[in-house]
């Protein structure tokens, strides 16, 4: 069998759906899923990185999680854009192919709900994560890496 690698122009997504408007919480879960967070965030967000950049030090010894693309947006530096059916979804890019750490990143997604709860008291207690997709997008194909639905 031929295993075909990733070449420079290969690109990684990770698209999270939720059951609600992620306007309302998309900084916040980057913040908790990589541990970065704007100079603009929120007192949660910083709460959230902080959190997670321990958690990140403590299982890869990483300052932070390192491998996402920051841009601007209409509000200022990001690390992901809301997309799907309504905005109940995120997507974000990799700088580089994260399967090594999509065990970590998966906990991260799953704990997302109760870690908000904790910091910010107009989080939502019913949100659910509902599922994810990691896929790798080349010039030649796109392939699905790993999904969940719940």
């Amino acid at each position: 069998m031929n295993k075909k690698t990733t070449n420079r122009t290969d690109t990684f997504e990770l698209a999270i759906m939720t059951n609600s408007y992620a306007g309302n919480f998309e900084r916040e879960l980057c913040a908790h899923l990589f541990g970065w967070a704007s100079e603009y965030a929120s007192e949660d967000a910083e709460k959230l990185k902080e959190q997670a950049n321990k958690f990140w030090s403590a299982k890869h010894n990483m300052d932070s999680f390192d491998h996402i693309d920051i841009y601007d947006d209409e509000h200022g530096p990001t690390c992901c854009e809301l997309y799907g059916n309504k905005c109940f979804g995120i997507n974000v890019k990799f700088t580089s192919d994260p399967s090594e750490f999509m065990p970590d990143i998966i906990e991260r997604i799953g704990s997302f709900p109760a870690a908000w709860v904790e910091v910010d008291k107009y989080a939502d207690p019913k949100l659910e994560m509902k599922s994810y997709k990691l896929v790798r997008i080349s010039h030649e194909e796109a392939t699905l890496m790993e999904s969940k639905i719940k």
